[in-house]
């Protein structure tokens, strides 16, 4: 591929002398421009296929990029999240909130937390993980912040939490004899 670049040579009285023309050989240049767009379209396919909510969030809490996953869950187009702070749109909050995974990992001087939490407004539990972004020289780029379902695991956990606490209650208040043993060994 070749970029041709031409002007006009003029004289002092400004008529046209002669041309000038400048060729340079950009094959390389275009071969690296097109693999830069494959990659980025690849990355961008992978970030779009997970089923985990995905955000990247800039040094000033402002939405950088979003996956398709978080659009889905929020019922907001990707490009009308980019550029509006994080907490309003998890929170939907003018500000942070105490009870923010980014907040308490900033506070803890930490670079990455996750935990459990419940949106009522949602009726769903979410596994949340912040880590922090760093460059090569360990300065601070922003977030990466995900987000999980966990509902279903949390309501069978729930589930098998009373389950026990049954089974508990009923074998501590027999009034017969109980005894379990291991059928293999025949050990009680």
């Amino acid at each position: 591929v070749i970029l041709i670049s031409k002007v006009p040579l003029r004289d002092t009285g400004g008529n046209v002398v002669g041309l000038l023309g400048i060729y340079n050989d950009i094959t390389d240049r275009k071969y690296m421009e097109k693999a830069l767009i494959e990659t980025a379209n690849q990355w961008q396919s992978t970030f779009d296929s997970s089923r985990d909510i995905i955000v990247l969030i800039d040094e000033n809490r402002r939405i950088a990029k979003a996956n398709r996953a978080c659009s889905d869950f929020f019922k907001i187009p990707v490009n009308q999240m980019i550029g509006k702070f994080c907490y309003q749109m998890f929170h939907g909050t003018s500000g942070t909130i105490e009870l923010c995974p980014l907040d308490k990992m900033i506070k803890l001087k930490a670079d990455k937390l996750t935990e459990t939490v419940y949106m009522p407004e949602r009726d769903v539990w979410l596994s949340v993980s912040v880590d922090a972004m760093r460059d090569s020289a360990g300065n601070l780029l922003g977030y990466v912040h995900e987000m999980r379902d966990v509902t279903a695991s949390k309501k069978m956990e729930d589930e098998l939490k009373r389950s026990e606490i049954k089974f508990r209650t009923v074998f501590e208040n027999s009034a017969g004899a109980i005894v379990i043993f291991d059928t293999k060994t025949g050990q009680i």
